[in-house]
This record gives structure tokens, sequence and C-alpha cells, in this order.
């Protein structure tokens, strides 16, 4: 189950409301797969192909908080890891700027041990979990 997530700018009221992590149909590679362009499909499908004889699922994908580096805006990417060792590595994220793009760690947010800041006015936002989706 995924949360949804609030993100308040203080100062000039600005908020932005997301839906973060994944849903009870995101295991299923091909629901997911239709997030990521053809181009991404293909990296993704070529990462994941190095484990086809694992017993278990290699990847993972998720929504997750990122600001685009060209324009400043934050929002919930759709974006696939694959599982190497024990850790989830980035291989692929879907934005339609084509430009990078900074992920934060919705555990240091929440801790608030990482912050955002405002799009709008360039000011510290909080972040609060305000329910979840499915």
């Amino acid at each position: 189950m995924g949360l949804i997530v609030s993100i308040k700018c203080e100062k000039c009221g600005n908020t932005i409301d997301l839906r973060t992590g994944c849903g009870l149909r995101d295991h299923d590679l091909n629901r997911v797969i239709v997030y990521f362009s053809e181009d991404n499909q293909r990296v993704i499908r070529e990462a994941i192909s190095k484990y086809e004889n694992e017993k278990q699922r290699q990847w993972e994908f998720r929504r997750m908080i990122a600001r685009c580096d060209s324009s400043g805006k934050i929002k919930s990417l759709p974006t696939f890891h694959v599982i190497k060792a024990g850790e989830a590595d980035l291989v692929a994220w879907e934005c339609n700027c084509g430009g990078t793009h900074y992920f934060y760690s919705e555990a240091n947010l929440s801790d608030r041990t990482e912050t955002c800041q405002c799009p709008e006015c360039g000011a510290q936002m909080t972040y609060g979990e305000i329910g979840h989706w499915d």
C-alpha cells in the first residue's frame, strides 16, 4: 500500500500532495512497464533479464518524490529498481521534462534530516503523511 504525502510551505502556503510507494497491482511487470518510455522499457528488460533464473522477483517498482533540476518542481515519479545483493539500484524513472532529477528519501523527509525547498518562494517545506492509497 502506498502513502499519500503532503509537502507544505509555511511561508507562501504552496502545498503539494503526492502519492508515493506502490499499490497491490504494482508487482506485475506488464502492468508497471507501461509507465515508462520505449527506451526505458528496453533498459528495464535488459536489467531484469540478468536475473531470469532467480526464484524470487529481483525488481521493484515505486513512485518516489523527486525535484526536477531544470524547473525545481517537486513531483512523484514512477521509478524502477533492480535488487542486487539486497540493495535496490535505480535503473529507470519517467518524467515528461526529459531532465535530471534529485530523488528524496521519504524516511529522511519524515524524520526531518532532509527538507525540500519550495519551488515557489525557496523557503523550507514540511513533510507529512496524510493517508494511504492502493
